[in-house]
């Protein structure tokens, strides 16, 4: 085995002499003390580097561990999404048939109603024709009783005229018969 003292030389056997040499010179020891200061801080350096790189290596390995898991997490997701698009398409298919469903129904009702009101319509407007025609035939009717009754009227007073020329001639024969009687 090949041993080095402390000044970096290697193995000798006056490793004791050389120590006390170097304790014996306060700069020589100064300057040594800081050089081996130096490389162990420069070790320290490494070694704590190779701490947070293993720290590192184990965040490496959670954070793959994280992304499978969240590569399966939106594969669950995905095939979630597609499921209730699927549902959903089928409700919106089945609501959109009944509406259409309905939609004829209440057209099927509304022609229904509608060739009921025209029915209703042609028999009111044949009602309509009919009592305008009735309405005129009546006017009509009226007309001809009006003059009907202004020629009775007019007759009537012609016999009432009559009665009482007749009741003057009669009342005048009556005189004269009686003045006839009276007279014999």
């Amino acid at each position: 085995m090949i041993s080095y003292g402390i000044d970096g030389n290697s193995g000798s056997s006056g490793q004791l002499l050389d120590l006390l040499t170097l304790v014996a010179n306060p700069d020589a020891y100064k300057s040594k003390i800081q050089a081996l200061e130096k490389a162990a801080a420069e070790n320290k350096k490494y070694v704590e580097a190779v701490g947070p790189a293993a720290e590192i290596l184990q965040m490496r390995e959670v954070i793959a561990a994280d992304m499978i898991e969240s590569a399966k997490t939106l594969v669950s997701a995905k095939e979630q999404a597609a499921q209730i698009l699927v549902q959903a398409r089928q409700e919106a298919d089945s609501l959109m048939e009944n509406t259409k469903a309905q939609a004829e129904y209440t057209l099927a009702d509304a022609e229904t109603a509608r060739a009921n009101a025209d029915g209703v319509n042609a028999a009111a407007q044949q009602a309509l024709k009919a009592a305008e025609k009735a309405q005129k035939k009546a006017d009509e009717l009226a007309a001809k009783g009006m003059a009907q009754l202004d020629e009775a009227a007019a007759e009537k007073a012609a016999v009432a005229q009559e009665r009482v020329e007749v009741a003057d001639l009669k009342a005048s024969i009556l005189a004269k018969h009686q003045a006839f009687i009276q007279s014999l």
